[in-house]
């Protein structure tokens, strides 16, 4: 049986990835742009793979930092 490996990105991350600020990636999680959650009820976000791919894939707001040729490692 294959086993799947979770993988899950920190705001810090996805900052590096678009190269944009933890303002920004604040936003798109507070206006359900971008899914996240705090595992356990702590205060650190996490975004699942298949949520920031999706995001990337139909977000507007992240398809433009794509195209300036950043975030190869989700795509």
């Amino acid at each position: 049986m294959e086993q799947r490996t979770r993988r899950f990105f920190t705001i810090g991350d996805i900052c590096d990835e678009l190269r944009v600020s933890r303002k920004t990636v604040l936003s798109w999680i507070s206006a359900g742009k971008l899914k996240a959650f705090k595992p356990g009820g702590g205060r650190l976000w996490r975004i699942r793979e298949r949520d920031l791919k999706r995001f990337v894939r139909d977000g507007s707001d992240a398809r433009k930092y794509l195209a300036a040729g950043s975030a190869p490692a989700i795509r």
